[in-house]
């Protein structure tokens, strides 16, 4: 079994942010201070476990996507949110070109 980093895991969930047009930084500096960047996914850390969280509002809060675990569990359950969504997306478009048939 191939290690899971934690470089590893960062990428994904670039891409994560990527495909869903999320901002690539948790926050934005601007004249009032930090501002979290609403819907962006970031990696977790604490009490030995990583999660899969997503920012919630322009204070920086959180809600848990998916929970801690390992870096192998949290890595593939990211890449199933990933394949999900792009599942998602797929389906979407299907339905858009059938309309226009």
């Amino acid at each position: 079994m191939i290690r899971i980093s934690e470089k590893q895991l960062r990428i994904q969930i670039d891409y994560l942010n990527k495909i869903t047009n999320n901002k690539n930084e948790a926050y934005t500096r601007t004249s009032k201070g930090l501002t979290g960047n609403i819907g962006h996914y970031r990696l977790d850390i604490a009490y030995g476990g990583y999660a899969l969280v997503q920012i919630v509002n322009e204070g920086g809060a959180i809600t848990t996507i998916c929970e801690r675990g390992t870096k192998r569990e949290l890595f593939y359950l990211v890449r199933a949110f990933i394949d999900g969504y792009q599942a998602c997306q797929r389906a979407i478009e299907l339905r858009l070109l059938d309309k226009r048939a």
